[in-house]
């Protein structure tokens, strides 16, 4: 293998479409009308460059440009044409070393910048309506290990640590030019333990937590200029954490069954916090879902 290598590639898509509402449609959409979508374009640029001086150790660095639809769920994507594309730059740094052969490492430093994240406008003038929020920052470090004690064994842990900032962002009621994004976490951290042999009975156990994060921001001006009465208040949310099992047996190479058990404890599915809002008064947000329970078979046609 050549200790240098450089890749390049880029995509193009266009993107467009037409929408029918149903008799029965309500709220802005209304019934019985037909959208077209407006027609967009875009071309994503990728670039990588990985350098391997040892046997064991890569060290690396990508960048790549992606898009999101706006409002897709919802049908903004076709009713409101003034939304543009979230359009997303991203690069990172990194390194991966496997230092013996029951341990592997991976550190990855990075940045994100975004361009028309979306928000939800609460003083629009048909209330919570998507809006073009502006321009937003992400940067941070992950880091995982993965180890492998006995045979079959797997015990791996990842955290990342990330800080996320509005760059510009203004909407009918606050500027939040520099100052932290809301409902981005700054610590996501997991630990599983998986066991899977060549055939019979495995499993895994895997734990997550996540900080709780930003609910609301309350700058000192309002964009009409006046003081702000929420100046001083914070608002974090509650630090979430999830416990997730799964049982499987696997017959041969072809044929596994598996069971699944998401959120075992089923704790803290939903909470709220006051915190001003346009319509209640009140920020209800989910945590994760209740407890979930998934019955598979996993085939390999290989």
């Amino acid at each position: 293998m050549e200790p240098l290598q450089i890749r390049l590639g880029a995509r193009y898509d266009r993107l467009g479409g037409e929408m029918d509402t149903g008799s029965h449609q309500t709220g802005a959409l209304g019934a019985l009308r037909h959208y077209n979508a407006k027609t967009r374009g875009f071309f994503s640029p990728k670039a990588g460059l990985l350098f391997t001086p040892l046997d064991r150790l890569d060290f690396y660095a990508n960048f790549g440009r992606g898009y999101s639809l706006p409002g897709m769920n919802n049908g903004d994507f076709f009713a409101q044409s003034r939304l543009e594309l979230t359009v997303r730059d991203q690069v990172e740094l990194g390194l991966r070393a496997r230092p013996a052969d029951w341990l592997d490492v991976e550190m990855v430093l990075f940045n994100i910048w975004t361009d028309n994240d979306q928000t939800y406008d609460s003083l629009a003038p048909l209330g919570l309506e998507w809006q073009n929020a502006g321009r937003t920052k992400r940067h941070g470090l992950e880091t995982q290990f993965t180890l492998r004690p006995w045979e079959f064994w797997t015990l791996s842990a990842n955290h990342t640590w990330q800080e996320a900032k509005y760059r510009k962002y203004s909407s009918a009621a606050y500027v939040l030019d520099g100052m932290r994004m809301t409902g981005v976490p700054r610590q996501v951290a997991n630990l599983e333990l998986a066991y899977a042999p060549d055939q019979g009975l495995g499993g895994r156990v895997k734990f997550r937590y996540e900080d709780g994060g930003l609910l609301a921001n309350n700058p000192g001006v309002l964009a009409s200029g006046a003081p702000n009465p929420d100046a001083n208040r914070r608002y974090e949310g509650r630090d979430k954490t999830s416990l997730d099992l799964r049982l499987s047996y696997k017959f041969n190479e072809r044929y596994k069954l598996t069971l699944d058990v998401l959120n075992v404890t089923n704790r803290e599915n939903f909470g709220s916090q006051g915190t001003p809002n346009y319509l209640t008064g009140d920020y209800t947000y989910s945590l994760q879902p209740p407890r979930t329970v998934y019955l598979g078979l996993d085939i390999n046609w290989e």
